[in-house]
């Protein structure tokens, strides 16, 4: 499932062993130099792939243990990582049997969203990020490619609202459907699904 997902973790000390010159890390993306030496910011991470349009692997988000850092997000420069033109989720093949395609704020979003559904019948997103009209193009082109009905589903809180506020200012730039909004009582959609439940959540759509 987590192959599936495009999940994968890398244990601590894990980059330099594999990467031992770090200039070469470094020019990947991979590490980033700091007054304390040499970072490793994907180290001790569960990773998310973000692939292109065309399905191939653009760059990682990585998420470090709840309690102990951050999000981090790193830019591969060898591949001119973008991560306004990526999405987290989408299929490196056309999908079929999609009824829905909902656009979440993170990846950890997107993965919830897929673990809940008793059959997979939608399909997650995730911008990582204020939505782009590249991104916004993207989705309502595959929803509609799909036969599948598009859903945004935002954070609770004043950032979802304004990243939701994004994505239908370009909507109306790029003259295309409006998608139904689902405007959850709080938190992110990965704790709402975690306190009612998949049923619960289909309730709030």
């Amino acid at each position: 499932e987590g192959a599936a997902l495009d999940l994968g973790y890398l244990p601590v000390s894990t980059t330099e062993s594999l990467v031992p010159d770090f200039n070469l890390a470094i020019e990947a993306g991979l590490a980033q130099p700091s007054p304390q030496g040499i970072y490793y910011p994907y180290d001790g991470r569960l990773l998310a792939a973000v692939r292109d349009a065309e399905g191939r692997v653009r760059g990682f988000y990585g998420r470090a243990r709840p309690g102990l850092d951050e999000v981090k997000w790193t830019a591969p420069a060898a591949v001119h990582y973008r991560r306004a033109v990526r999405l987290f989720g989408w299929p490196a093949q056309p999908m079929s049997g999609v009824r829905h395609v909902a656009v979440v704020e993170g990846p950890l979003d997107a993965v919830a969203l897929h673990a809940a559904q008793p059959a997979r019948a939608l399909q997650s997103f995730a911008t990582c990020g204020s939505p782009s009209l590249q991104q916004v193009g993207l989705v309502h082109g595959a929803a509609t490619a799909w036969g599948a009905r598009l859903w945004l589903i935002y954070d609770g809180d004043e950032g979802g609202r304004e990243a939701a506020a994004t994505w239908l200012l370009h909507t109306k730039e790029l003259r295309l459907p409006v998608p139904a909004v689902v405007r959850l009582p709080h938190g992110d959609p990965a704790e709402v699904v975690a306190e009612v439940g998949w049923s619960g959540f289909l309730a709030l759509m």
